[in-house]
């Protein structure tokens, strides 16, 4: 089976690590909620 690697554009990923840092709710469930892996989320916030 093969893999393939999600690609966000800019305004999503702004909007995913807003939901983060300015809601009360874990990255955990931004990352259900938007449908990614949670490790993709917390890449996403370490480089944004």
């Amino acid at each position: 089976m093969s893999h393939m690697a999600q690609k966000f554009d800019k305004e999503f990923k702004r909007h995913a690590v807003q939901l983060v840092s300015k809601s009360r709710k874990s990255a955990s469930q931004v990352a259900r909620e938007l449908f990614i892996w949670q490790k993709t989320l917390y890449g996403l916030c370490v480089a944004g």
